[in-house]
């Protein structure tokens, strides 16, 4: 049997790719070669989930993840003309319809830029939906925003804060600062200063630089906490 071009291709620059990237030294990335498939790790907790094979990353034997995987070729590796977009849609929803929550979050993105399918709001939402049900933390915070700016949903700030908060809880510092801010201003959730800088730290610690100048505000200001000057300056720079 013949091989496809797209494994053909993958075969051939494995190992090329593959050392390129891990010379560049990704901090939370590295990339691991598994047959004639490029697998890329990441350190991210949404995209470094155990499969259903037990194996940790985007590809395993499963046909599903394996489609999965041919999508991430396209997005990383090519050039992305449009001929190239929507074959990597293509093989996201193939392996979406087969249940992989990467490959659902991935043609939510798909779908919300317009990337080689028709742009849909509605269809953004219902898969990045699909993926944050699957415990896809990515697909939380997108979901969350959905709701926030009525993209492809009914505004609801209400389910906007919830889905931020799952995220958040599961350690994504962009979701905690949404939800610092949902705090802060009393959408979706009581109004709470007290929260909101607590979320606001929790994202700054996590590495999110916004939120940074938040607490630094928040110290400036005694929005939540005592003002402090000394605090405000250390966070601001």
């Amino acid at each position: 049997m013949s091989m496809k071009p797209t494994h053909f291709l993958a075969l051939l620059f494995r190992n090329v790719i593959g050392l390129i990237l891990l010379m560049i030294g990704e901090a939370q990335t590295v990339i691991a070669l598994q047959g004639p498939l490029i697998v890329k790790v990441s350190a991210a907790p949404e995209m470094a989930q155990p499969t259903s094979t037990g194996t940790w990353g985007f590809l395993s034997e499963d046909k599903a993840e394996q489609t999965a995987n041919l999508g991430w070729f396209y997005n990383n590796l090519l050039l992305g003309g449009p001929g190239e977009l929507a074959e990597r849609a293509r093989f996201y929803n193939e392996a979406a319809k087969a249940g992989n929550a990467n490959a659902m979050f991935l043609l939510g993105d798909a779908y919300a830029a317009g990337k080689g399918v028709r742009q849909s709001n509605t269809e953004a939402a219902t898969w990045y939906r699909q993926a944050a049900e699957k415990g896809h933390i990515g697909a939380m915070l997108c979901l969350g925003k959905c709701y926030a700016y009525g993209k492809g949903v009914l505004k609801d700030q209400t389910e906007a804060a919830i889905w931020y908060r799952k995220a958040a809880d599961m350690g994504n510092a962009e979701a905690m600062e949404e939800l610092g801010a949902c705090y802060q201003c009393g959408a979706g959730v009581q109004k709470n200063d007290q929260e909101a800088f607590n979320w606001f730290r929790n994202a700054a610690h996590a590495g999110n630089v916004q939120s940074m100048t938040q607490v630094g505000l928040c110290y400036s200001f005694g929005k939540g906490v005592q003002v402090i000057e000394s605090e405000a300056v250390i966070w601001f720079s």
